[in-house]
């Protein structure tokens, strides 16, 4: 059971979808949950009321689809998304270099790039009220950029930090926090 005041996204399957402003590139929506106009999310994504409130503003004013592929992260998840951050080359160093992230980083780059072990360290440092991404802490989501051009990705993060939010272009994705 998830604890309210989470919503869970779970498994409805809807079509493809177009951007109809700023360009004609096709994101395809098959398989993602539609949240509402515009707004669409990976299954399982774990989100807050305002998180989707903030995503569901930045649809409305695009007037082109989101995609929402992070949300509220677990010790877990947070773990999942190092794994994938890791496996791509990423540096862990230059992500999170602010507050407490470098003695986190250094933990985890001394553990095995698996979900458990980094899981384990992620959930420790939490329990001591340290959370490593603002994911954890329920002001953060991810964006899909795959299938915008750059200055679609452009107008995306203007449009959050219009809207109060510290956007970051990272390699696969437009984060946001501070939401």
């Amino acid at each position: 059971m998830v604890p309210w005041p989470w919503v869970a996204l779970g498994l409805a399957a809807v079509a493809a979808a177009w951007l109809s402003a700023d360009g004609a590139a096709d994101i395809d929506t098959s398989g993602l949950n539609q949240l509402g106009p515009n707004l669409w999310a990976k299954p399982g994504v774990l989100a807050r009321r305002r998180q989707l409130d903030f995503a569901q503003q930045m649809a409305d004013r695009l007037g082109w689809p989101l995609v929402v592929t992070s949300g509220t992260r677990t010790a877990e998840a947070q773990a999942q998304a190092l794994k994938a951050k890791r496996d791509r080359g990423e540096d862990l160093t230059q992500l999170y270099r602010r507050g407490e992230g470098p003695a986190i980083v250094a933990e985890l780059l001394a553990a095995p790039n698996e979900v458990e072990p980094m899981r384990a360290i992620v959930q420790r440092w939490a329990d001591r009220g340290v959370f490593m991404s603002r994911h954890m802490r329920g002001d953060a989501i991810d964006l899909r950029t795959r299938g915008y051009t750059s200055g679609q990705v452009q107008r995306m993060a203007r449009v959050a930090e219009a809207l109060g939010a510290r956007a970051l272009i990272e390699s696969n994705h437009l984060h946001l926090e501070g939401l």
